[in-house]
């Protein structure tokens, strides 16, 4: 059957005219090319250097891949890229094992310079391309060695000045041992805000005086909501031996209910 087939499919594949269907028929321009206008490329070629792939794009009105498609073709380049030479992949090839990546990163920048500067990512990247893997051992003597030479006594502070450190007198609210409480920054510390406050209007109160709010809210922070009682008051205030007895009661069983959570949390 299969024989009797083939002649068919030879007649068939040589009637077929292979040129209109890849699109090399002179004149012939493939579904959905765009084809490109003089103003066009000059549009490109103008703001390459002035603005984004995206820019460009949505000043003509075309998609970002066929506009950095056609930049690749024109031979446009921002910038030009800077390859890894035999040199310093021999160097990463052995030391790798005995230096971490920011100390080869600054190496390479002190040694080989280029245009971006070498950072960790790099070495990272070229660590892992190359296979190139730290065992344990080699990762704790790294990072000793690292620490005894003070390396990271700036981490800290480095971290803040990336993520941003908000200014003196920023007002935040976090959880407190007696619930929400609102804490401001001053001089780089944050401290109770009701406290600070009432300083700040009517002057340094007595040891053993505690400020409380008026109407119970403790978010609710404004002059008028601030008094100062002693620390007896305050305690007196806080006790549950001010509530009635049935209130008394419900407050026992719901700390005996929560312990009870607690330990079988713990047991599972």
């Amino acid at each position: 059957m299969a024989f009797r087939l083939l002649p068919r499919l030879l007649r068939i594949i040589n009637g077929l005219n292979l040129d209109n269907m890849r699109g090399r028929k002179k004149g012939f321009t493939p579904y959905n090319k765009h084809i490109w206008t003089e103003e066009e490329l000059s549009i490109i070629k103008d703001n390459f250097h002035i603005l984004t792939n995206q820019q460009i794009a949505d000043k003509l009105g075309m998609k970002l891949t066929s506009v950095r498609t056609k930049c690749h073709e024109l031979g446009l380049k921002r910038m030009e890229m800077e390859y890894w030479t035999d040199e310093q992949v021999e160097f990463l090839k052995s030391n790798y094992q005995t230096a971490g990546d920011v100390e080869l990163a600054e190496y390479f920048n002190s040694v080989w310079e280029k245009q971006k500067g070498w950072t960790k990512k790099h070495i990272e990247k070229k660590r892992r391309y190359l296979n190139l893997k730290r065992n344990e051992d080699e990762k704790v003597n790294i990072h000793t060695r690292n620490k005894l030479a003070g390396r990271f006594k700036d981490c800290s502070r480095k971290m803040w000045l990336h993520r941003g450190v908000k200014p003196n007198g920023t007002v935040v609210t976090w959880n407190h041992s007696e619930g929400k409480r609102k804490f401001i920054k001053i001089k780089g510390i944050y401290v109770l805000y009701a406290p600070w406050l009432y300083e700040q209007l009517y002057g340094a109160f007595p040891e053993g005086m505690v400020v409380r709010v008026r109407d119970g809210n403790s978010l609710n922070i404004v002059p008028g909501n601030l008094e100062l009682i002693d620390r007896a008051e305050n305690a007196r205030r806080n006790s549950y031996f001010q509530y009635p007895l049935e209130l008394k009661q419900v407050i026992r069983l719901r700390n005996q209910l929560k312990n009870k959570l607690k330990q079988y949390e713990q047991s599972n």
